[in-house]
This record gives C-alpha cells, sequence and structure tokens, in this order.
C-alpha cells in the first residue's frame, strides 16, 4: 500500500528509518517538514539534520512518484491489464514498457500503510478520443557509483574521499562534509547537496522572483541540467518572519508534457544573496530513443477506471478523514480527458517516460468538500507491456 500524505509518510519514518542519532523529539517535527528541503537552524546539528532529511526527502519523491501507486513491500506488482475489447498487436522491434506501477527500487523498509483510502465512484463526461500513437522517451540509467557522485559534487567544489553508507537494506555514497558542503546519491540516482545555513541570515531579505529563478538555474547548470530545458513548476516563498528567509523553485523537463508523475524533478533552495544551500533532484541523463507506440482507445482505458486499475492522484491532505474504518469514499466526476506523462524503471534502472490516459475532475465527499484528482491507466496498447 502506498503513501498518502505527510502524516503516514512521518509514521514511515518511525518503522523504515531507524537512524541511531535521530530522537523521537526531531521525528515528530518532520511531520511538517517533508515537504521542505533540509533546513539547519544550528551548525552542530548540521549531521542529524541532513541524515534525516535527505532520507526524508527521498522517501518523500519516490513513495510518492505516483503519489499512490507502490505496491506493498517495494515489490513491483502489475496486474495484467483488462482491455478484452482491444486486439492485442504484435510488439515489433519495439522495446516492451514497464508497468504504471515500477517506479523504482524502493526497499521493502518503506512499505506502511497510508492510515486511510479513498475509494471514488467515477461519472464519466463526455470522453474525447485518444490519438493513435504517442512517444515513449527511452532514457539511459541514471548512474549510480562513487565515479558518478565524484564528478557530480566536483562541479559544485566539493571534493574528498566518497563513502559508502548502509542504507535500509540497499548504500548510498556520499562525499564532502557536513559543515563546508556535501553531497549524497541514492540508487536509484537521487541525489541531493547541502550546506550550512547559519544564523546570520535572519532578518536578510530574498532577491526578487526572477533572480530567485535565475540563481536557481545557474545551479542546474552546474548539476549537469540545461535550464533551457526546464520549467519552472512552482515557487515557494518564505512565510512572514520566517527563522531563514528561504525561497524553493521546483523545476521539470519542459518536455515531455504535461508530466503527471512527480519525478522527474529538481528543487532549489535559495537564500539571500542569491546562494543555493540545499537541493534535491532526479532527471533523466541520456536519451536513448524516442519512438511512437500504438495506444489504445479511450473506451478501453476507461474501462480500466471502471474495473478498479486506475491510479488516483489526490492532495490527501485536503480528503476529510473517515469517520470510522479506514476508507474514505466520494463521487469523482470526470471534466476531461488527456495524455500525460509518468516516469518509470525497467529491470536496469533505464527511465522511461510513458505516456498514460488521464481522466481530470473533482471529487464530492460526503462532507460536501471537494477536492482535485486525476485518475489514469495505460494508454500504451497492451502488447507493448512487459508480462
Amino acid at each position: 500500500m502506498a503513501y498518502k500524505d505527510e502524516k503516514e509518510l512521518e509514521e514511515a519514518l518511525r518503522k523504515a528509518l531507524p537512524l541511531r542519532k535521530a530522537p523521537e523529539a526531531f521525528r515528530q517535527k518532520l511531520k511538517g517538514e517533508l515537504l521542505q528541503m533540509p533546513v539547519r537552524q544550528k551548525k552542530k546539528n548540521s549531521v542529524l539534520k541532513l541524515a534525516v532529511a535527505v532520507a526524508a526527502v527521498f522517501i518523500l519523491v519516490f513513495a510518492l512518484q505516483l503519489l499512490d501507486v507502490l505496491p506493498p513491500n517495494g515489490q513491483n506488482n502489475p496486474q495484467p491489464p483488462k482491455t478484452p475489447n482491444t486486439p492485442l498487436e504484435p510488439p515489433g522491434n519495439l522495446p516492451s514498457l514497464p508497468p504504471l506501477t515500477a517506479t523504482g527500487p524502493i526497499t521493502g523498509g518503506a512499505s506502511a500503510g497510508p492510515g486511510f483510502e479513498v475509494r471514488l465512484t467515477y461519472e464519466k463526461g463526455p470522453l474525447g478520443t485518444l490519438p493513435d500513437a504517442a512517444t515513449v522517451f527511452r532514457y539511459k540509467a541514471i548512474p549510480f557509483s562513487k565515479e558518478a557522485i565524484a564528478s557530480a559534487a566536483a562541479r559544485l567544489g566539493i571534493t574528498g574521499e566518497v563513502t559508502e553508507e548502509l542504507w535500509q537494506d540497499s548504500k548510498t555514497y556520499q562525499i564532502g562534509e557536513p559543515e563546508t558542503g556535501m553531497m549524497i546519491i541514492f540508487p536509484n540516482g537521487y541525489k541531493s547537496f547541502d550546506c550550512p545555513l547559519y544564523d546570520d541570515l535572519q532578518g536578510q531579505s530574498l532577491p526578487a522572483e526572477k533572480e530567485i529563478i535565475q540563481a536557481a538555474g545557474e545551479f542546474l547548470a552546474k548539476i549537469g541540467i540545461d535550464p533551457a530545458q526546464a520549467a519552472v513548476k512552482k515557487i515557494e516563498l518564505p512565510e512572514a518572519n520566517s527563522f531563514y528567509p528561504l525561497a524553493h523553485v521546483t523545476f521539470i523537463p519542459q518536455k515531455p508534457a504535461p508530466q503527471i508523475s512527480i519525478s522527474p524533478f529538481a528543487r532549489v533552495q535559495v537564500a539571500p544573496g542569491g546562494e543555493v544551500h540545499s537541493a534535491g533532484w532526479v532527471w533523466p541523463t541520456e536519451l536513448e530513443s524516442s519512438e511512437s507506440y500504438p495506444l489504445r482507445s479511450v473506451e478501453a482505458a476507461w474501462q480500466d477506471i471502471e474495473d478498479g486499475n486506475g491510479i488516483l492522484a489526490i492532495s490527501y491532505d485536503q480528503v476529510p478523514g473517515p469517520v470510522e474504518g479506514t476508507i474514505v469514499t466520494g463521487h469523482g466526476k470526470i471534466e476531461e480527458n488527456f495524455i500525460g506523462y509518468v516516469l518509470t524503471y525497467d529491470q536496469d534502472y533505464n527511465v522511461f517516460l510513458q505516456p498514460v490516459a488521464a481522466f481530470r475532475g473533482t471529487a464530492t465527499f460526503p462532507d460536501g468538500t471537494a477536492v482535485p484528482f486525476t485518475v489514469y491507466a495505460e494508454a500504451v496498447a497492451p502488447a507493448y507491456y512487459k508480462q
């Protein structure tokens, strides 16, 4: 069962991240910090907060990769597509696609339940037809090695010995020192950068929004991401009287669009003076192929939704909790449909950005709360998925 919101992630951190140095009080504070990049208020706490915050961001990105689609115990367990009215087509020379649940190597320790489940009864609106074909983008695997992190860190002025640290049932590579700047790379290619924030930033002002974006874009160039190929997804400005005046800029690739999954992304923290003190990113590397795949009909994709095989993307923090039990029911009215893109991995961790049949609308719950949602299913013809 997948994570639904930050409350669930907080509980998962208790079970999945038994960090030796992390006190219970700090774990309690993570709930409000999970959607923020690591912020250290005192230099002496940098090692502790870096380790916990980086792990929290990693869990956030890949447990919420498709918002709520990870199978139990980190195993990819795709179900056979239910498209009885769609004839199978021969794959030819096109590579088979990983299932939509193949969101990367998640460890078994990160599989706690969500606390509640949302089940919607869908009302179909007028559906537009899907195109006959759409492009699948396949990238080489994001490098996970000592050489990869050393090369990335050198562009940020970080040098030194690369160390290997145990992380759940896998490992991470780290380089640098928390007091001056360090990087960590995880098995699926997620990278984090962090350097100290000092108290003398308090009371200072951030640059103008345009300059914030420019500073974040310059950081992208340093880590090997072309800013011209990145689109600003959102800018988060600090609340009034924040201890640290910090802005966060989230980028996603300009193409393909629209992107439904959280990854690929880069989230950059900008401080007064335009300095970048923290960042985390998952970004495709070298494009290996971009090939057109035949799509099934919108009716076949909608049948998957009606059969309960759709993947729901909704802001769970806006959904009213269950009165009793663990299931929240609601009515979902579909208002539009389109082709969107999600990130998946194959068995060798090559990155596929593949099209999905997406249906967007508004969910209404018994207390009258209305929440926008997207539910989606496979768009590519079933014969092209790995069985």
